[in-house]
């Protein structure tokens, strides 16, 4: 793309295809952007949801009077 940029284009065609691809890339740049916060956002909410559902499941144990081992809470 930069010997696009320091040669003079001499066709209207070349150029707005250029442009467009210039402007291609910054969009699906920004929209991979984007969607990683998103994706990141959605990984933090469900991981502090799993949390929540250990500790609820922890707690219905003791309640129930059943011991729970580290080793029987892993999760394989």
């Amino acid at each position: 793309i930069s010997y696009i940029e320091n040669t003079p284009v001499h066709s209207w065609a070349y150029r707005k295809a250029y442009e467009n691809i210039k402007n291609l890339n910054a969009y699906l740049l920004q929209e991979k952007v984007g969607l990683s916060f998103i994706f990141n956002f959605l990984l933090e909410e469900m991981g502090k949801r799993i949390d929540d559902l250990e500790k609820h499941v922890a707690d219905l144990m003791t309640e129930a009077g059943i011991e729970n081992t580290n080793e029987e809470s892993k999760v394989t």
